[in-house]
């Protein structure tokens, strides 16, 4: 989804036909009305697919009984290596820390 959106942003600039131009002030003052509404609308959509990826990284890691700060372990160099490996890990089936969301107990 976030090709698409890239795919589109661009689409918008070269519309304007100032997507080729090597000028950075060319490139700031002749940008029209349109393309600057449909790059804040591209925008808007971004931060909400970020967000929402977010929200299901920190529920698959506390699946797996891990807390949502092991979310920024992202930050450093290789880091996104330990999150998918905490991603994929299978997810745990007892009650965890924040709830027994995942599995009901059997009376």
């Amino acid at each position: 989804m976030l090709v698409i959106l890239a795919a589109c942003s661009a689409t918008a600039y070269s519309i304007d036909g100032i997507a080729y131009s090597s000028n950075e002030f060319f490139l700031l003052t002749h940008v029209s009305t349109g393309t600057l509404i449909i790059q804040i609308i591209i925008y808007l959509l971004i931060i909400w697919i970020l967000l929402g990826l977010l929200g299901f990284t920190i529920r698959r890691l506390h699946d797996t009984d891990h807390t949502g700060w092991w979310y920024w372990i992202s930050v450093i160099p290789f880091g996104y290596l330990f999150l998918l490996y905490f991603m994929v890990l299978p997810t745990v089936e007892k009650p965890v820390r924040w709830g027994s969301y995942l599995f009901k107990e059997k009376k």
